[in-house]
């Protein structure tokens, strides 16, 4: 069942004594996902009309959307 949402865990906070919910980013028909530690960026693709999100984190700690590329004819089946 398609949810629409990206679900983000902090692992150092969830093998801990605290865990902590899951961060959720909205997201529609996602195929790909790609997670850039050292940039702090996720990028996903989309299969339903072939966008491309790019969410960011800033300073402190808080994930935005800074980039919606679309264009494709068909959905995004990888990113890198």
């Amino acid at each position: 069942m398609l949810i629409g949402r990206i679900r983000i865990w902090n692992l150092s906070d969830a093998l801990g004594q605290n865990p902590s919910l899951p961060l959720i980013l909205p997201a529609k028909a996602v195929s790909c996902l790609d997670y850039h530690a050292s940039e702090g960026i996720i990028v996903v693709g989309t299969h339903d009309v072939g966008r491309v999100q790019v969410w960011a984190k800033d300073t402190e700690g808080k994930w935005s959307l800074t980039h919606i590329l679309s264009g494709h004819l068909q959905g995004s089946r990888a990113v890198a």
